[in-house]
């Protein structure tokens, strides 16, 4: 099940060297890990909201389909600390007011863990993004479709940038490290895939299922 402990072991197993997983808002405003506003990998089901419940009731009523609890960010982190050198972190926002909470929320969990050396936010809401690449002591990560947007990071908190790996052109891994970012490419699910990348130079590889 995604987003599970089960789920981070595996890639642990498969020789991993990081994750990326996803941050929601519970009704009591606890920052859970949980990919998509519905609940669809919990026993609740996809027509059920994590915004609904509060962080007791998803825990009480709602395990993943594995069995297991949802899961805090504080809690995650801590259980997975230690297992990977990357760990890819995006801050979903499914109520822009509570946007700047949501994200302060998260920093602060993982300074008072002690592993901002290691996670990378990212999100794509626009107050997110913009507390984001402002704040000093955390990494952050720029998703992109377009080339263009490389020469608008350069001196901005952004150390990494993402981009889909099927509209990536020869060349991008220098380009990017031109400006003293680091090239991450996604989703890629076959070998095939892989070897092209690699022999352009791109050595952070996204994958949901490579064998």
């Amino acid at each position: 099940t995604e987003n599970s402990l089960a789920w981070f072991f595996l890639a642990k197993e498969q020789w991993a060297d990081g994750i990326e997983f996803d941050v929601s808002r519970t009704k009591d405003k606890k920052n859970v890990v949980m990919h998509w506003e519905s609940l669809y990998p919990t026993i609740c089901g996809a027509n059920k909201k994590v915004t609904e419940y509060t962080l007791a009731q998803l825990q009480s009523e709602c395990p993943l389909t594995n069995k297991e609890p949802i899961r805090t960010l504080k809690d995650m982190l801590s259980a997975i600390d230690g297992l990977f050198e990357y760990y890819f972190v995006e801050i979903k926002v499914y109520n822009p007011k509570s946007a700047r909470a949501q994200t302060e929320d998260a920093i602060a969990t993982v300074k008072s863990l002690r592993m901002e050396d290691r996670v990378i936010f990212i999100s794509y809401d626009k107050t997110a993004k913009s507390i984001l690449g402002s704040t000093t002591g955390i990494i952050a990560w720029w998703d992109t479709f377009a080339t263009g947007d490389f020469a608008s990071l350069s001196g901005t908190n952004f150390s990494y940038v993402l981009m889909p790996h099927d509209v990536i052109r020869s060349g991008i891994a220098l380009d990017t490290q031109t400006i003293w970012k680091t090239f991450v490419t996604y989703t890629v699910n076959t070998t095939g895939e892989f070897d092209k990348l690699y022999k352009q130079g791109i050595r952070f590889v996204m994958t949901d299922d490579i064998p």
